[in-house]
């Protein structure tokens, strides 16, 4: 009846006292978790969050249309919700007339299903394209959503379109609001991540290293990293499993290893990481010059190692392929890339992991009859 009333009123009293009624209603230690469990039946998490905080911004809401990563609400929607709660509470009334002390029950199965929402994929209460989409959208419990795309990618263990469109998201959130990587090694995601790398197909380790290239920028990640058990060697283990692995691999090599952390080195020693990322220097068809660059700052970065940096300077100066690329420079292979399947800057629009435009260098000088070139050749003549 008050849901009834809330939905139909026409007097914006009535319909705010309802509201609050059910606001008490949600705060009750004793029926509160039952009454919040029957309104998400009946609608969106979050005008059931926003009835506990505010009544009066929770009608506001009600009232308006929304499309955004947290609420899609139409006028249909709406009209639905009033309609089927109408229907309902007058099969209820009919049923009083005959018994007035007949209880009224929820089927188990019973949910309002919204045009609007059909087929969307949600996580943690968010729906997770339209996130994509708007990646900078300021989330009500971020710590409570990155935990559950956490949780969901690595349900996934066989990878697929689902898999990869919650990792999109994730790295989404973690490159929007990078504070948050801050908190990834107290809950514990980063073991379960390298595990879920290890222990599943080639594609489930693409993701996993899509997700490191996120974090590894935090130091606290990247010590939490050097403290899991054959971190370094199950990532060298995905790179190996698929050439489109390989770049999102170097990335996280160069991140993880610029941080200094002389555990992580001696990790990558004993898996004889220096000589897979010198193999990828030498494979000219299938590692990019920017991954190429990644690596050979990572290999720099490691030669430093206040612990281990003299074992692998000698594992360096026996290379002939080092040896070529120790004093170039590489530093305009590090903007732009083409390569897909790694995320270099903010996600775009059409919500996948892709990197930024590439600059296309002409490789052909300009035209002998350019004015330019015209000029030129006046002045040498006089």
């Amino acid at each position: 009846y008050q849901r009834r009333v809330r939905g139909n009123s026409s007097t914006p009293e009535i319909r705010e006292d309802t509201a609050l009624l059910l606001s008490k209603m949600l705060s009750d230690k004793l029926v509160g978790p039952k009454v919040r469990l029957v309104l998400l039946k009946f609608l969106p998490s979050l005008f059931v969050e926003a009835l506990s905080d505010s009544a009066e911004t929770a009608i506001h809401m009600f009232d308006n249309t929304h499309e955004n990563p947290e609420l899609v609400w139409s006028d249909e929607s709406r009209e639905k919700l009033c309609a089927t709660v109408q229907k309902m509470m007058t099969f209820h009334y009919k049923d009083q007339l005959k018994n007035i002390d007949v209880d009224w029950r929820l089927p188990s199965d019973f949910n309002v299903r919204y045009s609007d929402m059909a087929g969307e994929l949600v996580v943690g209460g968010v729906f997770i394209k339209h996130f994509i989409r708007q990646p900078s959208w300021s989330v009500r419990k971020p710590r409570e959503f990155m935990s559950a795309l956490f949780e969901t990618v690595m349900e996934h263990k066989s990878g697929g379109e689902t898999a990869e469109t919650v990792a999109a998201a994730l790295v989404a959130l973690l490159t929007s609001q990078p504070i948050l990587a801050e908190q990834v090694p107290s809950l514990g995601h980063l073991p379960k991540l390298i595990q879920f790398m290890a222990n599943n197909p080639a594609g489930c380790g693409r993701l996993s290293l899509q997700i490191l290239v996120s974090i590894t920028s935090n130091d606290s990640c990247v010590k939490c990293l050097a403290n899991t058990t054959d971190s370094v060697k199950h990532i060298m283990t995905a790179m190996k499993r698929g050439h489109e692995a390989v770049a999102v691999g170097a990335e996280v090599c160069h991140k993880a290893f610029t941080k200094n952390v002389p555990s992580l080195v001696a990790q990558a020693l004993q898996v004889d990481l220096v000589g897979y990322l010198l193999s990828l220097l030498e494979d000219d068809f299938h590692t990019p010059a920017s991954a190429k660059a990644q690596v050979v700052i990572a290999l720099k970065a490691m030669q430093m190692d206040v612990m281990s940096g003299d074992k692998v300077q000698a594992k360096l100066a026996n290379s002939a392929v080092w040896a070529s690329y120790k004093d170039q420079k590489h530093d305009l292979f590090l903007e732009d890339t083409k390569t897909a399947g790694y995320l270099t800057g903010p996600v775009g629009a059409a919500g996948y992991l892709t990197a930024g435009p590439a600059n296309i260098v002409p490789d052909t000088p300009p035209p002998l009859n350019s004015s330019v070139n015209e000029g030129r050749r006046k002045r040498l003549d006089l």
